[in-house]
C-alpha cells in the first residue's frame, strides 16, 4: 500500500511507499521538502525549494552533508589555522586547543589543515562533507 501526498507548492500529487511514512521526502516535481505522514495522516509541507544561489538549509541538505562551510573553513585555516580556529569551527574543541597549545603543531598541522580544507578533504566533527559555497 502507498500513501498519497500532494506537495504544497507545486501541487503535485505522488504516491510513497509505506516504509516512508514519518520521513521527509523531497517533490520530484519542484523540490520542496515534504514531510511524509504517518498511515492515515495529512501531509504537512516543509516549505518552498531554496532560492538559488542560497545556502541550502539542513532539511533539504543530502544526508552527510555540514551546515559549515568550506569557504569559511579554508580562510580560517589561511588566516588563523595557528591559533586552532578552523577546528573550533568544524566542532573539533579538543583538537583546536591542543592546535593551539602548539602554535598549529610549529606550523606544520595549520599547513596540513590548510591543504585539506583546500582540497575538499576536510570533514567536520560529525563526519559530514563541508559545504561547497
Amino acid at each position: 500500500m502507498a500513501i498519497r501526498v500532494q506537495c504544497g507548492s507545486c501541487g503535485a500529487t505522488m504516491n510513497v511507499k509505506d516504509e516512508l511514512a514519518g520521513k521527509r521526502g523531497k517533490c520530484p516535481k519542484c523540490g520542496a521538502v515534504i514531510d511524509v505522514p504517518a498511515a492515515g495522516g495529512s501531509p504537512v509541507e516543509a516549505g518552498p525549494p531554496p532560492a538559488p544561489g542560497a545556502a541550502p538549509a539542513a532539511a533539504s541538505m543530502p544526508a552527510g552533508t555540514s551546515d559549515k562551510s568550506q569557504s569559511v573553513a579554508f580562510i580560517l585555516a589561511a588566516l588563523l589555522g595557528g591559533l586552532g580556529i578552523d577546528r573550533f569551527y568544524l566542532g573539533y574543541t579538543g583538537l583546536g586547543i591542543a592546535k593551539l597549545l602548539t602554535a598549529g603543531g610549529c606550523g606544520i598541522w595549520a599547513l596540513v589543515d590548510y591543504l585539506m580544507v583546500g582540497m575538499g578533504l576536510m570533514k567536520d566533527a560529525q563526519g559530514n562533507s563541508l559545504l561547497k559555497s
